[in-house]
């Protein structure tokens, strides 16, 4: 996926608003897509979600893979995936 915004967005490689929320979409879409039955996934499971949720973070700030991604998560506004689960399933029992 950065190989394709080089590719449009020239040689610096800039990051957009564009290039964020095409990543976010995609990610943060598909780990909110059916929490009921992501609530019961063993840990296992739940770490494949959560690195999926690193790796967008990693490619929107550019990041190296060993570097911490804690402060980059906070200043999206995004949640573990396990807070993330039970945060959907709160909002859907409320409703």
């Amino acid at each position: 996926m950065l190989y394709v915004s080089c590719a449009l967005f020239g040689d610096r490689c800039q990051l957009t608003t564009v290039f964020q929320s095409l990543v976010v979409a995609l990610v943060v879409g598909r780990l909110d897509y059916c929490n009921s039955i992501l609530a019961v996934l063993p840990a296992s499971l739940i770490r494949r979600l959560r690195s999926a949720q690193k790796a967008a973070a990693w490619l929107i700030f550019r990041i190296w893979r060993y570097d911490h991604v804690t402060h980059a998560l906070i200043s999206l506004n995004w949640l573990r995936v396990p807070e993330r689960i039970l945060l959907k399933i709160a909002v859907l029992t409320y409703q």
